[in-house]
């Protein structure tokens, strides 16, 4: 009798160790993407390079797009972002910038300097044609920037496991973003920096979006990274 109820009393600890790993899971999908946007709206500066890569699936042959990118920020409002693409059909850079209330934008395509009131305006330009890596960290930095797609308003979170980007040892988050898209994010487990970002939309033609980072947080920024310069 006291092996059956030893049995049935180790089953039920399981049973209850079980659900509560699940309930923990999301809670604790939450807690890295609240840790993670706490980092950058609270940091004193950042600094990244990356890359984003489109896979464009069509009956007559995939495509690749390679757009590498770089930010510069140091709070409260120096901010410098950059894209460039040099591919088959288009060959472009953009700068987007700020200094104070001066906020300004160059783009290859037409090469004028635009002035802006906000910096979300001058990113809402950019936002498109860098296949979001000008908003996605820019949003978490400045909070204010009036867009729809930043990744702390992913819905639908789960934690699915830890994996390794560029040897860094990551959460691998699943959730979905304002379009109903399926998103996923690698955050860095020690610095609780995004690393890694991915969607894959559906349409006329199947999208797959990859952007990678390398980011630095705290850092002294360089006065060049800074610069308006195109």
């Amino acid at each position: 009798m006291a092996k059956r109820l030893g049995t049935v009393w180790l089953l039920l600890l399981l049973t209850a160790t079980s659900g509560h790993s699940q309930k923990s899971e999301t809670v604790s999908a939450q807690a890295v993407l609240d840790r993670m946007g706490s980092l950058y709206a609270s940091c004193k500066s950042y600094m990244d390079k990356g890359r984003v890569k489109q896979v464009f699936f069509s009956g007559s042959g995939n495509r690749v797009v390679i757009k590498p990118f770089t930010t510069a920020f140091v709070r409260p409002s120096r901010f410098r972002f950059e894209f460039t693409e040099d591919s088959d059909l288009t060959s472009q850079s953009y700068v987007v910038w700020r200094d104070g209330v001066s906020i300004r934008s160059w783009w290859s395509i037409k090469p004028e300097t635009r002035y802006y009131e906000t910096l979300g305006q001058a990113l809402a330009g950019a936002t498109g044609v860098s296949s979001q890596s000008a908003v996605v960290v820019p949003s978490m930095l400045f909070q204010n920037l009036g867009d729809t797609r930043r990744v702390q308003n992913l819905t639908e979170l789960s934690l699915v496991t830890e994996e390794k980007v560029s040897g860094r040892p990551a959460y691998r988050i699943h959730g979905k973003d304002w379009m109903n898209t399926r998103t996923t994010l690698w955050i860095d487990k020690k610095t609780f920096l995004l690393v890694k970002l991915f969607e894959k939309r559906s349409g006329k033609v199947e999208v797959e979006l990859t952007i990678q980072y390398e980011p630095q947080v705290n850092v002294d920024v360089p006065p060049e990274k800074l610069a308006f310069k195109h």
